[in-house]
């Protein structure tokens, strides 16, 4: 028998203490001692690629150990100045930034990088891209987000949505902008992809998701009614008091006009993954966000809060999230959805 190995035995029985251990209320905590300034994260499979001083490292899933560098810094080939973003495919995974697109082998091996016109950032979904442009438009005279679906050429073949940005400038005949209007609770409005699909939401139409295949074919549609929060005074009046403590606070009442809405947006941010979607939304506790699991039909699979944080990541079911411990220590909890 296998288990008669002492060392394997010793070691199996190690680890499943050490989970047993971390698991709290359905969460999982996993101790990182090579990670000091978290930026990004994303999971496949059983690795995590942490973006971290503009580069991006492999680590193991299971105990945190750094397995290699994914990305380079600096503006040579195969070179990001930035972290990139990145896009797992079956049988690749793609980094996206600096006006290219690199791919690697699943271990990490470099294989091919293009370069991107009009230094577009562009993530590929299949055998074909999407990517979203920032345009004045002449007739609006404010700035738009165009989402467009390119091919392998990066050519655009399918323009999918137009959006106007709230913060918008706005530019009158003479040329110049007015004071402007700086939204303190933002709407939650973008194009993303899984690699498989295309998820494109904007709260600022109310519950509005809609999913498309590579190749822009209109798979769902989404746009449900939710119940509305109120967003109270004193949270107007916390957001405020923040705001004036900033040491720039006299420029900023000079040049913007600060806007709260009536109500908190529809949702915030959206994930999705191999047919799940994963919907992000404020609440009156700024600490915290509601969390809904949902199909691409719509139907809610389950709710749960989470910490309000910056870099998060929702695969196969579940919410990674880093969060700093009292050592110092950076710990990535996975909270179980589904």
């Amino acid at each position: 028998m296998i288990f008669e190995n002492s060392n394997f035995k010793k070691s199996v029985i190690l680890t499943v203490l050490f989970f047993c251990t971390l698991m709290v209320q359905g969460q999982t905590k996993v101790v990182f001692n090579d990670v000091l300034n978290p930026e990004e994260l994303y999971i496949d499979g059983e690795h995590i690629y942490i973006a971290e001083e503009g580069v991006i490292k492999a680590f193991s899933l299971s105990d945190g150990k750094k397995l290699y560098q994914l990305t380079s810094k600096g503006e040579g080939p195969f070179e990001f100045k930035f972290s990139p973003g990145l896009t797992f495919l079956p049988e690749y995974i793609v980094a996206t930034g600096d006006g290219k697109v690199v791919f690697y082998q699943r271990d990490g091996k470099k294989l091919l990088e293009k370069k991107v016109p009009a230094n577009l950032r562009m993530f590929p979904v299949k055998d074909n891209y999407i990517c979203d442009r920032y345009l004045m438009d002449n007739k609006l005279q404010r700035f738009v987000t165009k989402s467009y679906i390119y091919n392998a050429d990066f050519r655009e073949i399918i323009l999918l949505n137009t959006a106007v940005e709230e913060s918008s400038v706005i530019i009158n005949s003479k040329g110049n902008s007015s004071k402007q209007n700086y939204y303190i609770i933002p709407h939650g409005s973008s194009v993303i992809t899984d690699g498989n699909n295309i998820c494109l939401y904007d709260s600022k139409k109310g519950f509005f998701i809609e999913i498309f295949d590579h190749n822009g074919k209109k798979i769902s549609s989404i746009n449900k009614d939710y119940k509305k929060v109120n967003v109270s005074t004193v949270y107007k009046d916390q957001k405020m008091d923040a705001l004036k403590k900033n040491s720039n606070w006299g420029n900023l009442k000079r040049m913007f006009n600060f806007v709260f809405p009536d109500y908190f947006p529809a949702f915030r941010l959206v994930y999705m993954d191999n047919g799940l979607l994963c919907i992000l939304t404020d609440t009156p506790n700024e600490e915290v966000q509601t969390l809904v699991a949902m199909d691409f039909t719509g139907k809610k699979l389950t709710s749960a809060t989470a910490p309000n944080l910056t870099y998060r990541y929702f695969y196969k079911g579940r919410l990674f999230y880093f969060k700093e411990n009292k050592d110092e220590k950076w710990v990535l909890h996975i909270q179980k959805l589904l």
